[in-house]
């Protein structure tokens, strides 16, 4: 097969991968894994996981938020969680180093190449509450709400540090999104309204 016709090959198989190539269907659209090596090295395409590849040419980008969309395409079971959602939701000041991703408790993490992750291993009971489905661009991830994702970060202060979650609620209440039931909602899902309710207090009495 010469380029222009591996090329034309390539472009089809993106096309219906919604901008990825995945190696199990390699076969079926004529193309050779050297020809998505050459790709990788050519910086016309990144390899996102072991047999899957995307097209930096697709057009398929969810902008800023893209590498949520490689990461979920890559592990159709993780939700961007903790850090990484508040990054989403503009409610921290944080500059995540890597993608923070919640997974089911008995499910182990692919091996990414691109971007970093950390996975979080979540019960079902705090695992399912909360997902919303976001659709960028030509991209789609999946992203706990605000309200849970709050909860999550005071129900994992121990491990995060407390201030991630306070400046968090903090720029929550003042933000349009404030909504006192859906918080206590997921403060109970959490088992964390104990623990925000004084907080809470003290900033609407601001």
């Amino acid at each position: 097969m010469n380029k222009r016709d591996s090329d034309k090959q390539i472009k089809k198989a993106s096309l219906a991968g919604h901008g990825y190539v995945r190696g199990s269907t390699l076969g079926k659209y004529h193309i050779q894994a050297r020809t998505l090596r050459s790709l990788v090295a050519e910086g016309t395409a990144h390899k996102v996981k072991p047999g899957l590849y995307k097209l930096t040419s697709s057009g398929a980008t969810a902008g800023a938020w893209e590498n949520f969309v490689d990461v979920c395409t890559a592990m159709p079971s993780a939700v961007i969680c903790l850090y990484s959602a508040l990054s989403y939701y503009d409610l921290t000041t944080f500059n995540p180093p890597r993608v923070a991703i919640a997974l089911p408790r008995n499910m182990t993490p692919a091996r990414m190449s691109f971007p970093p992750v950390k996975a979080f291993r979540f019960s079902e009971r705090f695992y399912s509450p909360g997902i919303e489905h976001i659709r960028e661009g030509a991209g789609h991830f999946r992203i706990y709400s605000p309200e849970k994702t709050i909860c999550d970060c005071f129900r994992l202060r121990g491990s995060l540090g407390e201030d991630l979650a306070l400046e968090a609620l903090k720029a929550y209440v003042q933000s349009h999104r404030f909504d006192s039931a859906r918080l206590d909602e997921m403060a109970t899902v959490c088992r964390v309204t104990s623990v925000i309710k004084p907080y809470l207090r003290a900033l609407l009495a601001e």
